[in-house]
């Protein structure tokens, strides 16, 4: 997370700090994506939900909103998984 705020925007993530980190499993479900001629598509969902408090301390992140904040986590974590797999859902950011 930290990684990715850092590649999303290193001056606003500068000192950040990441802390209360809780993961936990996601069970495994088929969700059908779609149909072709031969039949229905269904893939199978393995995830890993995460919850997690970061600390931006930099004087220009007093100046960033939520959507911001998001643009900057999406934007890093695409520069970070441009090999692998994995995918971010369902990013909710609240401000303190």
């Amino acid at each position: 997370t930290i990684e990715s705020s850092y590649l999303g925007d290193p001056i606003i993530s500068k000192d950040a700090r990441c802390f209360n980190i809780v993961f936990l499993p996601v069970n495994n479900s088929s969700e059908q994506v779609g149909t072709t001629q031969s039949g229905i598509v269904n893939v199978t969902i393995t995830g890993v939900q995460a919850n997690v408090n970061i600390e931006l301390v930099s004087i220009n992140a007093s100046s960033i909103n939520e959507s911001i904040f998001y643009n900057i986590l999406v934007n890093g974590y695409n520069q970070l998984n441009n090999t692998l797999n994995i995918f971010v859902m369902d990013i909710e950011i609240y401000r303190e």
